[in-house]
């Protein structure tokens, strides 16, 4: 994944509520499965097994969140097994396809969480963090990061 690409999903997790959390957990999902399929292409199989085993992680902390004190949680959890058993075929057969399969899984999942964080309207679950944005300033080489206000980062007395 590009360093564009992390400061964003950076930036979002921050300001995310549990619901926006998890759309930006499935997104970092399909971003690395798009990374195995680029370096797949390419030939480098070295680099399609890192994309896939972030794409694993990301996966295992979505099963690990999971409540299941709510019957959501039993219907996802088996679907999330079936998402990690495609990834670990990929891995095994060096093929793209079975993470085809698993990303149609996801893709079908994640239309759902967007329809749920677009309702939720909890706070976010950083309180101490610093407003930030990018791209406001720009130096010789590169586009600076700046930060406004007070910084409410640490612990308060």
């Amino acid at each position: 994944m590009k360093l564009e690409k992390k400061k964003e999903y950076k930036e979002r997790i921050i300001a995310a509520n549990r619901s926006e959390l998890i759309v930006v957990m499935y997104e970092m999902a399909f971003s690395y499965m798009e990374d195995m399929y680029e370096s797949f292409d390419k030939g480098d199989w070295d680099e399609a097994k890192e994309s896939i085993s972030n794409a694993e992680a990301i996966i295992r902390r979505l099963i690990e969140d999971l409540d299941f004190n709510y019957d959501l949680a039993k219907q996802l959890y088996p679907l999330y097994e079936f998402v990690l058993r495609r990834l670990a075929l990929a891995r095994i057969k060096k093929s793209k396809e079975p993470v085809k399969e698993a990303e149609i899984i996801l893709r079908t999942l994640y239309k759902g969480m967007v329809e749920m964080a677009s309702k939720d309207t909890s706070p976010s679950l950083m309180q101490n963090r610093e407003d930030t944005y990018f791209g406001l300033t720009y130096g010789k080489s590169a586009l600076n990061e700046i930060s406004t206000g007070v910084s409410k980062r640490g612990f308060f007395a």
